[in-house]
């Protein structure tokens, strides 16, 4: 008899900004995140969105690692039964025509499966969520900001047309071949709907968010900050102090990589460059928990210093194990002093648009990538009630717009938070041109921006009568405001 777990992958698709901001657009009350939700059952992950019901291998959805992950026990529907229903939904009432972000979206399906299943429901906070934000006043403010932020995940899979959708799924995720369908020459086989994805991706990057941005005539006395770089030589006197720790604690290999790193950062001008090795190095100290604090502490300020050198930068972008990169994607499991320091890491390595460009189009070519990081990263800092923390954000918002990419979507989840620090008023001289660029850039991205800064409060005259400096940035945000 077929047996199988069934699990509940839960995913907080808002970055921590639905938590951050819902008492401010909810009239005081708080939501823990905006929840997306699929069904793993036979080692497959079912879910449901605006293409149809939809499936990955166990692991393989868009932001990879669920927020929770919800046992129901197990269940004795053998898979081909379990085939069958979907089928029966797919072409009833869970065609993608049928998706809607309030009534009838990727939670109702994953309750409705569940049930099938096991005979028990997906918890009800998840379920009721999305009546809790319709039936506010701002009700439709936010389903214009939520759907902004969910549509993407689904974006990043293959688009199966009504009809066959469920069919090419589901015999792909069980690799099954033989099934009888008049339609069977539009099935696509695992690999191939892999490559549908990356060419929907690469032609079509619009729909993601992402890319290069359409031409613009350039705005008359645009002020443009310089980037945010972090050159920091202290950090070479905290070697000093700590050498004795260092060569006690590393292997001989790896104690003489720092001190080459000590040389090359010690230098102003070198013939020479710091390679993957000493990068890796530096990274996988960072991102080791049993290391001492000190060491882990040094390892990140060295990487800081090291990567406002622009060969240092081209190291980490050629680097086939992507060390640096890792480290930013897992970023949410250091410590908070040292989350800062690797968000100062990822400011200079943007500094250059060479390495945001790299970044973006890494991204549109995998699910899964970099980019989705640093931009959780960038809203992360921008969220912190430290000032230092918020500056970094700016920084790295700051160099993101510049590139010249345009964001769509992902404009509308950092504006967000950088409306959340221009109304706080938390954020430091240093950053002002830094944080009212940014805002600047979103608006003229995005249109729901300026219903989204409107609704949440922002007044524009407000804030230039307490800062008359950023009036060069206001003059632009109104024409667009009104």
């Amino acid at each position: 008899m077929d047996e199988s777990e069934v699990l509940v992958h839960v995913y907080e698709i808002s970055f921590g900004l639905a938590r951050a901001l819902s008492p401010m657009l909810l009239g005081g009350k708080q939501i823990d995140g905006i929840w997306h939700t699929g069904i793993v059952v036979y080692n497959t992950e079912f879910f449901f969105g605006s293409m149809g019901i939809q499936s990955c291998k166990k692991g393989g959805f868009l932001l990879k690692d669920p927020t929770s992950v919800i046992s129901l026990g197990k269940t004795e529907i053998p898979h081909e039964v379990l085939l069958d229903h979907l089928r029966e939904l797919a072409s009833t009432t869970f065609r993608g025509s049928c998706y809607h972000l309030f009534d009838h979206n990727c939670n109702t399906f994953s309750n409705e499966l569940a049930n099938f299943l096991t005979g028990k429901g997906i918890p009800a906070e998840i379920t009721n969520l999305p009546n809790e934000v319709k039936d506010t006043p701002i009700g439709a403010m936010i389903k214009q900001f939520i759907d902004s932020m969910e549509s993407r995940p689904f974006s990043m899979f293959p688009e199966f047309e009504e009809g066959n959708s469920a069919r090419g799924i589901i015999n792909s995720a069980f690799g099954i071949n033989d099934l009888p369908s008049s339609n069977s020459s539009k099935g696509l086989s695992s690999s191939a709907s892999g490559a549908a994805s990356c060419a929907a991706v690469n032609t079509e990057v619009a729909s993601c968010g992402l890319g290069m941005s359409d031409e613009r005539e350039p705005v008359a006395n645009e002020v443009i900050p310089p980037a945010l770089v972090y050159n920091d030589n202290n950090v070479l006197a905290i070697y000093q102090e700590r050498y004795d720790l260092l060569k006690g604690i590393l292997r001989p290999n790896e104690f003489q990589n720092i001190e080459e790193v000590f040389e090359y950062l010690s230098l102003q001008e070198v013939d020479w460059s710091l390679c993957r090795n000493h990068i890796s190095l530096l990274c996988s100290l960072v991102a080791d928990a049993s290391m001492r604090d000190e060491i882990r502490s040094l390892a990140g300020l060295f990487l800081v210093l090291a990567l406002s050198r622009p060969d240092v930068r081209t190291v980490c972008i050629h680097d086939s194990a992507q060390s640096f990169l890792t480290l930013i994607r897992n970023y949410n499991e250091l410590p908070h002093g040292l989350i800062s320091i690797i968000a100062k890491c990822l400011c200079n390595f943007v500094a250059e648009r060479k390495s945001v460009v790299w970044l973006l189009e890494s991204y549109n070519n995998a699910p899964n990538s970099f980019a989705e990081s640093a931009f959780s990263l960038c809203t992360h800092c921008l969220l912190d009630e430290d000032r230092d923390s918020i500056e970094i954000g700016c920084g790295i918002s700051s160099a993101f717009l510049q590139s010249g990419m345009a964001f769509g979507d992902v404009a509308l989840s950092i504006a967000a938070a950088l409306i959340e620090v221009i109304i706080s008023r938390t954020y430091s001289d240093k950053s002002e041109d830094l944080l009212w660029f940014s805002f600047s850039k979103c608006v003229k991205l995005n249109d729901q921006i300026v219903e989204l800064a409107k609704t949440m409060g922002l007044d524009l005259k407000t804030e230039e009568e307490k800062r008359p400096s950023i009036i060069k940035y206001t003059e632009i945000i109104r024409t667009l405001f009104n």
